[in-house]
């Protein structure tokens, strides 16, 4: 199971001022932006890291990496894109 929501944005929070050399930190200072942390979305829930991995690097491709810090850890063709759209779950998106 993950780590509670509540605790990992406070890591984050966190590290943009101990740590400014992290992705958050340096993504925030090119930019001038800042997070929202009380703005979190859960996007999906799972116990295993490869069905994690795959859902990361399908929230990234279909949300652009404009409103993404991090690169995923592995990368989506079109059609794995497609199919996993079709599975019904994210019908939202479109």
């Amino acid at each position: 199971a993950g780590r509670c929501i509540n605790v990992r944005a406070r890591e984050h929070s966190l590290s943009l001022r101990s740590s400014p050399s992290g992705h958050l930190a340096i993504h925030c200072g090119r930019c001038g932006c800042g997070p929202r942390f009380r703005g979190i979305t859960v996007l999906a829930r799972h116990g295993g890291g490869a069905v994690r991995g795959i859902d990361e690097a399908f929230f990234v491709s279909v949300k652009g990496g404009g409103e993404c810090v991090g690169a995923p850890s592995l990368a989506l063709g079109g059609d794995e894109v497609e199919f996993v759209l079709g599975c019904g779950g994210f019908v939202w998106w479109r």
